[in-house]
């Protein structure tokens, strides 16, 4: 990932920032779920992939 940002133009100290941050996401100890998109919107969050299938046709 850290050489991918820095092939398309990112600056060193971003990419190595971006990629340290993806990897505590995924690993689970960098982010805490919160009821924040039910209160601000009234619903339950959707999953990136439901979010994605429902736009899909925008993106092309």
């Amino acid at each position: 990932m850290r050489d991918g940002l820095i092939a398309q133009g990112a600056e060193p100290w971003y990419a190595e920032m971006n990629a340290e941050m993806t990897l505590a996401i995924r690993m689970g100890v960098s982010f805490t779920p919160s009821n924040d998109i039910l209160f601000l919107l009234g619903r339950a969050p959707r999953s990136i992939e439901t979010y994605t299938a429902d736009h899909k046709a925008s993106w092309r």
